[in-house]
């Protein structure tokens, strides 16, 4: 028995609309998405959000400030442009958040509700089998600064 064309094609989008479905619409994913896939084969690059609340950061204790916020990007454009975006929109003290967006963002199937990070290490690749990005993700405290900080390495493949 032969199956109507139709059936497939309205099978063939459903699965579609699926994916769309679990795509993140957090304005985050844009520039991040954008970071990882520009990173070209065998070159590596990197931003660093870093966050402090309740002072400033090492270099300058004398600050009078409540938190502070720094966004290195290595002038890299791509990651400029996630920097730019989190130093305006990204959590100061609820940092791990912003950690949990980026992974969320660059792992579709990834959903992490109401989980609490303190730190951690995560490895994705992003892109398709034959071009694309091994990704880290990296959070927690940052002995050197003071605070957190959010790091995230590209290597291009």
């Amino acid at each position: 028995m032969k199956r109507p064309l139709a059936i497939v094609l309205a099978v063939a989008a459903l699965g579609h609309l699926q994916e769309a479905a679990c795509a993140p619409k957090d304005p985050l994913c844009a520039p991040l998405r954008a970071f990882a896939a520009s990173v070209q084969p065998k070159e590596r690059q990197e931003f660093a959000f870093h966050t402090m609340w309740g002072g400033p950061f090492k270099d300058d204790p004398s600050a009078q400030v409540l938190y502070e916020a720094r966004c290195i990007h290595n002038s890299f454009e791509p990651g400029k442009a996630v920097c730019s975006y989190l130093m305006k929109h990204g959590q100061i003290e609820f940092s791990d958040i912003d950690a949990k967006r980026a992974l969320e963002c660059l792992s579709l199937a990834t959903s992490l509700g109401r989980l609490r990070l303190d730190s951690g290490v995560f490895a994705l690749s992003y892109g398709t089998d034959r071009r694309g990005s091994h990704v880290k993700i990296l959070y927690g405290e940052d002995s050197e600064m003071g605070g957190m900080v959010l790091r995230i390495i590209a290597e291009g493949y």
